[in-house]
C-alpha cells in the first residue's frame, strides 16, 4: 500500500498544501481516483520545502533542478542562509552551493530546456562554468550535434579558454571538431588489422557501446522514476520489443567470438573438426 500524502495546514490559512507525494497524486488522479490518504501536518512554509526533500532522501522522487528550486526558495524567499539550509536539510554546505548555483547562474533558456528534457542535469552543470550570456548558444550546440555529457565537459571547457568571438562561432558551428581528441575519439578511426567487414562489426560494437553508456547516463541523471504512468506504458512496450533481440545479438556475438578465440589459441574451433 502507498505511503498517505504529506499535507500542511499551515502554509496557507484555510488551505491543505501538498508536501509529499505529488507523483502518487498525479497517478491516482490519471486513475481516475476520488479519494486518497493524506496525512495533515502543522507545517510552515520552511518546514514544508524542508519535507519535500527529506521525504524523499535516499530515493529518486526529486531531482536535482527540483531540489534547487526548493533550495532557491528557502534562501531568497525564506531568507534561509546556506549553512542555515544545509542544517535543516542535514547535508554538507557545498551540496546547498551546488543546488543554488544550479538554479541562480543558468540563464533561463537553459532551464527551460533543462524541464523539458533537451539536456540533462549533468550538462546543465558544465553550462553553469559559462557566463550566462553564453549559455544559451553553447546548450543549442550541444543539442544540435547530440553531443553527450562528457563531450559537453570538453566543448565548455574549449569556450572558457577561447577569448575571440569568431574562433567562438566557429567552435559552436561545428564543435566535433575543435574539441580534444581522446581515447573514445580515436577508437572510431577505421583499425588497419580489420578487414572492411571486421571493421564494420568494429563500429557496431562501439556504437552499441556508445548507446548503453548514455542509457547508464540517463539512469543517473533522471531515473525512471522521472517518469508519468503513461510514459513508462510506453516505453515498456519498446522495451519488450527492443530487449530480446539485443539479448539474442550479444549472446550469438558472445558465443562465436569465444569459438574464434579458441580456435585462434591453438584449439579446434567446431568448423575446423568437421573438416
Amino acid at each position: 500500500m502507498c505511503p498517505p500524502l504529506l499535507v500542511s495546514d499551515r502554509v496557507e490559512e484555510g488551505k491543505l498544501v501538498l508536501a509529499d507525494g505529488f507523483k502518487r497524486l498525479a497517478a491516482a488522479r490519471e486513475l481516475g481516483a476520488t479519494a486518497a490518504l493524506v496525512r495533515v501536518s502543522a507545517l510552515d512554509g520552511v518546514a514544508a520545502e524542508v519535507a519535500m526533500i527529506s521525504a524523499n532522501a535516499g530515493t529518486r522522487g526529486l531531482a536535482d533542478l527540483e531540489e534547487g528550486f526548493i533550495v532557491h526558495s528557502l534562501h531568497r524567499t525564506h531568507g534561509r542562509s546556506q549553512v542555515e539550509i544545509a542544517e535543516l536539510l542535514g547535508r554538507h554546505k557545498s551540496w546547498v552551493c551546488r543546488r543554488l548555483q544550479m538554479v541562480e547562474h543558468l540563464d533561463p533558456r537553459v532551464l527551460d530546456d533543462l524541464r523539458l528534457g533537451l539536456i540533462g542535469v549533468t550538462m546543465a552543470r558544465e553550462l553553469v562554468r559559462l557566463p550566462r550570456g553564453n549559455q544559451a548558444d553553447a546548450a543549442m550546440a550541444i543539442s544540435a550535434h547530440g553531443l553527450g555529457s562528457r563531450q559537453a565537459g570538453r566543448l565548455v571547457s574549449v569556450l572558457c579558454a577561447t577569448a575571440d568571438p569568431d574562433q567562438r562561432r566557429a567552435v559552436l558551428g561545428n564543435p566535433l571538431e575543435h574539441l580534444p581528441e581522446d581515447a573514445a575519439k580515436r577508437r572510431e578511426r577505421s583499425d588497419p588489422r580489420l578487414g572492411f567487414y571486421g571493421d564494420l562489426w568494429r563500429r557496431h560494437l562501439l556504437q552499441l557501446g556508445a548507446t548503453s553508456n548514455r542509457v547508464i547516463e540517463l539512469f543517473r541523471e533522471h531515473g525512471v522514476g522521472q517518469l508519468s504512468r503513461r510514459e513508462s506504458k510506453i516505453l515498456g512496450e519498446l522495451g519488450e520489443a527492443v530487449l530480446p533481440a539485443a539479448r539474442t545479438a550479444l549472446a550469438r556475438l558472445q558465443t562465436e567470438l569465444e569459438v574464434e578465440t579458441r580456435g585462434g589459441n591453438g584449439q579446434q574451433s567446431p568448423a575446423t573438426a568437421r573438416e
